[in-house]
């Protein structure tokens, strides 16, 4: 009789190593020598899963079966090494023996003898009933084990995007940061979070430009979907933290180097829930960074602004009212220049300022050292457990049964909730006090405080909606008649101007008891009001 012969393994890793397929096509050659059965063919399926009943191979041993039906109406025999390399699988086993049956082909092993009797029918279905307990056994197995890992911090799927997987001699299997996609995903995801990055588009065109690359960007021949922006936003892998929902993983801390802070990543959670507003309006640009901010002080309406095209085709650009009886067109050069006279008037008191300064940087201190001991106590008591959630994981992999693995598991498990606590103490505000220098966090203050104009002059967008939010009190005015005339500073720059202004106001504070004599002087006293806020 005519006979072909059916191997498969399950994973690439046996294809790779020669382990299976080898060994079962040998012996179902054997086989076939003593049952005088000629060799027509071998199928071969490649890591192929045996729960998996529409395989390659097994469609072309099909098709090929159906050809030789065509021309000669004689059975042909296939040989299998064992039923667990027939299917892993009751349901899937009987669909396939149906299957080949139907094309006139009849399932022959060396390990097991097919019987067409009620008897054979039912230790057919026991012998495939325990392949697929079996094969669901390591499944869950494989998941128990893959969740452990993941719980203790170590990613155990392929790598995400700006990260690559490599190997250590004493964690394993780990993740470690790729350049340059690293550094452009961080700056991508900092710059949305602080509304550099407008929208989802914005972020995809720094992307693009970039030459960001991915698997994604790979396969759609370099192009950055807005799906894979999204994927990046969303994801806490780069906060430093591990989530698997199918798993039941949910924001483990992870052993692996993140790309930005847990500060951060919840500010772009805010910002794509909306729960925070855009820093910067979307009808703001370079162009005219006043639009939106002045209100016409006749009809209470913002003014806007656009570019006009004159006759000869030249454009001119003006800020307007959109009631025509008010105001009217405003060229921008005036507008502007009305605006920077304001500016020009504040001159601040270089000595408040450096008093609001070093009050400000002795609060900055005493938070920090509070910060840094917060985060040192529960940083100890975090290395502790982990010394010992080490020796937990050399004993689980040196226990010889399963029961004895899930002891260590569990206890490893309970470490890591007890680690996760400890490490959740301290906030994101003590995290953010130790990472952000003093003079970082009050530079763009400071030079707003000093000099408003220049800022003003050599400053973005950004700088300029923060100077006109923080030098004046409510809201810009301007009126036909009287242009900016009627707005108002801030209270803390009328300190500040009022203090330069008034110079023979400020004397030294007298001591405990009041000055004496001729030209006595009474102490002021100044009250320097300010928001510290991190």
């Amino acid at each position: 009789m005519k006979a072909v012969i059916y191997c498969r393994v399950s994973t690439d890793r046996q294809v790779s190593e020669g382990h299976g397929l080898k060994s079962q096509e040998q012996r179902c050659r054997g086989y076939a020598k003593q049952k005088n059965y000629e060799i027509v063919k071998v199928f071969h399926e490649e890591g192929i899963s045996g729960g998996i009943t529409d395989r390659p191979e097994m469609q072309n041993m099909l098709s090929y079966l159906q050809g030789r039906m065509k021309k000669s109406t004689e059975k042909t025999v296939v040989i299998i090494d064992d039923i667990k390399r027939f299917a892993r699988d009751v349901i899937g086993h009987f669909h396939l023996k149906a299957a080949i049956s139907g094309v006139n082909g009849m399932l022959d092993s060396p390990s097991y003898k097919f019987e067409d009797t009620p008897e054979g029918k039912f230790v057919e279905t026991v012998i495939a009933g325990a392949a697929e307990l079996e094969r669901n056994q390591n499944k869950a197995q494989v998941r128990n084990r893959m969740k452990a890992r993941l719980e203790a911090g170590y990613w155990t799927f392929y790598a995400p995007s700006g990260y690559k997987n490599t190997h250590d001699k004493e964690e394993g299997k780990i993740i470690v940061q790729k350049e340059p996609e690293a550094s452009t995903i961080k700056k991508a995801l900092e710059d949305f979070a602080t509304g550099k990055f407008q929208t989802k588009m914005d972020m995809q065109r720094f992307l693009q430009a970039s030459g960001y690359k991915s698997r994604a960007t790979v396969k759609s021949s370099g192009r950055v979907h807005l799906q894979a922006v999204q994927r990046l936003l969303v994801n806490d892998f780069y906060a430093g933290f591990i989530t698997c929902e199918d798993l039941g993983v949910i924001r483990a801390r992870g052993k692996h180097k993140p790309l930005i802070s847990e500060n951060t990543y919840n500010r772009i959670q805010e910002r794509l829930t909306g729960k925070v507003r855009s820093y910067v309006r979307q009808d703001v640009r370079e162009d005219f960074p006043l639009r939106g901010s002045v209100t016409c002080e006749c009809c209470g309406r913002k003014l806007t602004a656009a570019w006009s095209t004159g006759r000869d085709g030249k454009k001119f650009p003006y800020y307007r009212c959109l009631s025509s009886r008010c105001i009217g067109s405003i060229p921008k050069s005036k507008f502007e220049e009305g605006f920077l006279d304001l500016l020009k008037k504040y001159e601040p008191s270089i000595e408040i300022l450096n008093l609001l300064k070093a009050v400000l940087q002795d609060i900055h201190e005493t938070r920090f050292s509070i910060a840094s001991k917060n985060i040192n106590n529960s940083q100890e008591e975090a290395e502790k457990i982990q010394i010992e959630i080490k020796r937990l994981a050399k004993l689980a992999g040196k226990a010889e049964s399963e029961s004895l693995q899930k002891i260590y598991e569990d206890e490893i498990k309970e470490l890591l909730e007890k680690k996760e606590q400890i490490e959740s103490k301290y906030s994101s505000n003590d995290k953010k006090v130790i990472s952000t220098p003093f003079h970082v966090t009050f530079h763009t203050g400071e030079n707003i405080l000093k000099n408003p104009l220049e800022t003003w002059r050599k400053g973005q967008v950004k700088e300029k909606l923060c100077i006109q939010n923080f030098v004046f009190r409510n809201k810009l005015l301007y009126s036909k008649e009287r242009g900016f005339g009627n707005s108002e500073y801030s209270l803390l720059y009328n300190i500040l101007q009022d203090s330069k202004s008034n110079k023979s106001q400020l004397v030294e504070v007298g001591g405990i008891e009041p000055p004496s004599g001729k030209g006595k002087r009474k102490a002021s006293t100044i009250i320097v009001p300010f928001v510290y806020r991190h």
